[in-house]
C-alpha cells in the first residue's frame, strides 16, 4: 500500500512539473514579440579612414566631354539588323518576302500580295517588262496600270488589241490587291483576267520571258 502512495505522490510530482514547465513556455512566447521594446541600439558601423565605398556594379566612367548613351544596341555586329541600325543598308531589307495568291472572289479573279502597295506597284512596273505586257500609261496616285493584251493579236499592238486597267487597292488586312478592269471600267472576262493574271504572277515572281529574234518573229508572223 506504500508503495501505491508513493507512485502516485511521484506521478502527482512529475505531473506538476511538467505543467508549471509549459506554463512558462507559453508565458515567454507570449511575450516575445514585444521583446524588442527591450533590445539595444548596435553602435554604428565606422569606416575606417581612407577606404573608400565602391558599389558592387559599379557606374560606367564616362569620359568628360562625352555622353552617355541613352541605349544600348544588343545585335551581333555583322548581321543585318546591325547594318540597318548603322544605316548602312534600308530597313526594306528587313521586311519579310511577301507571298503572292491567286484567288477567285465573287466571280473575279485577283492577286493577294502580303505587301505593301508602294511595293507592288514598284515590283509590278519590273514585271510587266519582264513578260514583255505592253503598258500604255499608269497612275501611280490611283494606283492604275494600262496594259495591252497583244495574245489575241498575235503578240502585235493594234487597233484591235484590248487594253485593260490594272488597279491596287489595300485590304482589310493591310495586304495588297491586284485585279482587273476593262477600259470601260467593269469587270472583264473571268478567263482573260485569269490568263493575264496568272502573266502577271509569273513577272512577280521573277520569270523572265525572253524576246524572240527579229528574224525568228518575221517567221512566226509570216505563218
Amino acid at each position: 500500500m506504500k508503495i501505491f502512495y508513493l507512485i502516485f505522490y511521484f506521478m502527482s510530482g512529475v505531473t506538476l512539473l511538467a505543467c508549471s514547465t509549459v506554463n512558462r513556455h507559453v508565458e515567454e512566447m507570449k511575450n516575445r514579440p514585444n521583446t524588442y521594446l527591450h533590445s539595444q541600439l548596435a553602435p554604428p558601423l565606422v569606416v575606417p579612414s581612407g577606404m573608400e565605398h565602391v558599389p558592387l556594379l559599379s557606374d560606367d566612367i564616362v569620359p568628360p566631354g562625352e555622353c552617355v548613351s541613352e541605349k544600348m544596341i544588343l545585335l551581333p555586329p555583322q548581321s543585318l539588323a546591325m547594318k540597318v541600325e548603322q544605316g548602312v543598308i534600308s530597313k526594306k531589307a528587313l521586311k519579310p518576302l511577301s507571298s503572292i495568291n491567286l484567288e477567285e472572289r465573287e466571280g473575279q479573279w485577283a492577286l493577294i500580295l502580303t505587301d505593301d502597295r508602294e511595293r507592288v506597284w514598284d515590283r509590278l512596273d519590273k514585271a510587266f517588262k519582264d513578260r514583255l505586257i505592253p503598258v500604255l500609261q499608269k497612275d501611280k496616285d490611283r494606283g492604275i496600270y494600262y496594259i495591252v493584251d497583244i495574245e489575241p493579236t498575235k503578240n502585235k499592238i493594234t487597233l484591235a488589241s484590248p487594253i485593260y486597267q490594272v488597279h491596287l487597292r489595300v485590304t482589310q488586312e493591310q495586304n495588297t490587291e491586284v485585279y482587273l478592269m476593262n477600259n470601260q471600267g467593269h469587270i472583264p472576262n473571268k478567263y482573260v483576267a485569269h490568263r493575264l493574271l496568272l502573266e502577271i504572277n509569273r513577272g512577280l515572281q521573277g520569270d523572265k520571258l525572253r524576246e524572240l529574234p527579229k528574224i525568228l518573229k518575221n517567221f512566226m508572223s509570216e505563218k
